[in-house]
């Protein structure tokens, strides 16, 4: 691999991990709007739900997400 070839893929990689930051911050912001929407929903339903489980899982599903959204 030539020096060229080195800073090229260095160069792609940077470029992938930003568009992946940029997605990622986007999925975030859905994730978090849906569990405003549940905490409100339980709150007004007087319903109990694993907030913190569900904040983890909005947190995985975003990371996934935006995985997904950055391959295609």
């Amino acid at each position: 691999m030539t020096q060229l070839e080195r800073h090229v893929n260095h160069a792609r990689y940077r470029l992938w991990f930003n568009r992946w930051l940029l997605a990622l911050g986007w999925t975030l912001l859905m994730a978090a709007g849906a569990w405003t929407i549940a905490l409100i929903a339980a709150r007004v339903f007087g319903t109990t739900l694993p907030m913190l489980e569900l904040a983890y899982l909005g947190a995985g599903a975003a990371a996934l997400g935006a995985i997904v959204w950055v391959r295609i």
